[in-house]
């Protein structure tokens, strides 16, 4: 915002990296010839009222202070054909309400459509209108009376499409969608053109658009920190690829293309669900309230697994309340957040009893289902015995009563299908029981993962070991709970492992 002349006269304007002049609309440019009449001309150019009426533009006129100089081509954009002439002429110049006001300074009055916003020039050079005529820029002006200490600016253009402060949400890898405060759903849906479904709840991108976006390849950027407002932030770029999803059966009759977003009712429903943890790792040390997050790295061919333990607070060369040890890739984990930020991103997100933890690469290898529960109701309980004793009765995560866990084996082969497969268990007083064709193998060796007691167990199903710690009770909600886990086919074994809350 500027202000022009005596009496001045005020202007909404953009700063210039090509101009040192400083350029206001004159009321032409809003003659019906030249912009067919438009209602709100002069607001829309940035012209402030004035003497307590609708202006559209600078009346040199009514300015005390105006010394005309003539018509003057406009060439700074003539390169991109944005050409034109200006009224040029010295005036007053005041930056802001109350900011430093230069004297005799160069002012260009425009009518062309061309430029429909005033300049504010921050160019340092001369204007030459002639030879003996070369007045010096607003920058250099400011310079020499000493409102600034030399001639140089900074400038950013803002990022109106941005969210500006942040909110409280939970990581939540149980739901694949974000929930979001819904003028953030808002802007997704303009700058991706996507369109709302009130049946579903859900964004879809049509064909069109798809492509579109296929070729622009955007990228989206999530800035996670400690507090809404202000702080240290680790940013996380997630490519459009992440976002690019198709749901079905139950949400849609049929294969459908949808954007992962979804509007959140009030704040307690803000979630960073999977579609983000796509593109991020998680890691939790429950004994010590301290979480990181960092950008996940794929690269082809992925390098050699490299797992380091946890070791619980009361291990001999443990440090309570030091940073949680890294996974993986060291300059990964650095550039995530600190335990400090546990309160400001997830409330609640972690269950209390158990934390599992699944180290596994970009896509998983598909599980097969584990549904017998539901097709043999009436299935006998294994028969106890010295090698098959009976489980302890753990209460669920999500309160009931005591419970066993069971688990059948539907004792299929793996499906080389694309289709993905659901794996079920559910609470009940049957002891574990496995079907058939599972060898049970113990080992020693250096790719372990060691629990406080020391102890490792390997079951291994043909070449694919699956790792749990020994003597560690696996927690499951009691009642019909079903978890999914899909694993892409022709993967390198995954390990699972599970750390008891002590």
């Amino acid at each position: 915002m500027i202000r022009v002349g005596t009496p001045q006269q005020w202007f909404s304007v953009l700063p210039s990296t090509a101009s040192q002049q400083t350029w206001v609309p004159l009321p032409e440019g809003c003659a019906s010839s030249v912009v067919g009449g438009i209602s709100d001309c002069g607001d829309s150019r940035g012209v402030w009222p004035f003497e307590s009426e609708e202006s559209n533009g600078f009346q040199t006129s009514k300015s005390s202070t105006w010394q005309a100089i003539g018509l003057y081509e406009l060439f700074i954009e003539e390169h991109l054909g944005l050409d034109g002439n200006g009224l040029f002429g010295y005036d007053s110049v005041g930056l802001g309400e109350s900011g430093p006001l230069t004297e005799h300074q160069v002012v260009g009055g425009v009518a062309t459509p061309n430029y429909w916003l005033g300049l504010l020039g921050l160019g340092a050079n001369y204007t030459n209108f002639s030879e003996d005529e070369r007045p010096s820029s607003l920058l250099r002006t400011l310079k020499d009376e000493g409102n600034i200490t030399s001639l140089s600016y900074g400038y950013t253009a803002g990022a109106p499409y941005s969210v500006g402060s942040g909110v409280l949400a939970v990581i939540d890898s149980t739901v694949p969608d974000l929930w979001l405060p819904q003028a953030w759903c808002d802007l997704f849906e303009d700058a991706f053109g996507l369109r709302y479904v009130e049946e579903t709840g859900r964004y879809l991108v049509d064909d069109e658009k798809h492509m579109e976006l296929q070729r622009l390849q955007p990228t989206l950027t999530f800035a996670l920190g400690a507090s809404i407002t202000g702080g240290t932030v680790t940013r996380f770029d997630l490519p459009y690829a992440a976002f690019d999803l198709q749901g079905q059966y139950p949400v849609f009759p049929n294969a459908t293309r949808y954007f992962p977003i979804r509007r959140a009712e009030n704040d307690s429903q803000y979630t960073i669900g999977r579609v983000f943890l796509q593109e991020a790792y998680l890691t939790v040390d429950s004994e010590r309230g301290i979480f990181n997050i960092s950008q996940a790295k794929f690269s082809n061919p992925m390098p050699p697994a490299d797992l380091v333990a946890i070791l619980p607070p009361d291990a001999a060369d443990s440090t309570p309340g030091s940073s949680p040890t890294t996974i993986g890739d060291s300059q990964a984990a650095e550039s995530g957040l600190s335990g400090g930020a546990i309160g400001g991103i997830v409330v609640g997100a972690v269950g209390a009893l158990v934390i599992l933890a699944a180290l596994m690469f970009w896509w998983l290898r598909r599980r097969r289902t584990r549904s017998q529960l539901r097709k043999w109701p009436d299935a006998e309980p294994a028969e106890q015995s010295a090698e098959n004793p009976p489980l302890p009765k753990y209460g669920g995560e999500l309160g009931g009563s005591p419970a066993n866990v069971s688990e059948l084996s539907d004792g299929k082969t793996r499906a080389d299908t694309a289709s993905p497969m659901s794996r079920h268990e559910a609470a009940s007083a049957t002891p574990l029981s496995e079907a058939a064709g599972r060898e049970k193998y113990e080992a020693e060796g250096s790719n372990t993962f060691s629990e406080a007691d020391g102890t490792q167990r390997f079951e291994a199903e043909g070449s694919t070991p699956m790792h749990e710690a020994a003597g560690t009770p696996r927690f499951e909600v009691q009642g019909d709970t079903r978890q999914a886990v899909h694993e892409a086919e022709g993967s390198t074994p995954r390990a699972i492992y599970e750390l008891s809350a002590s």
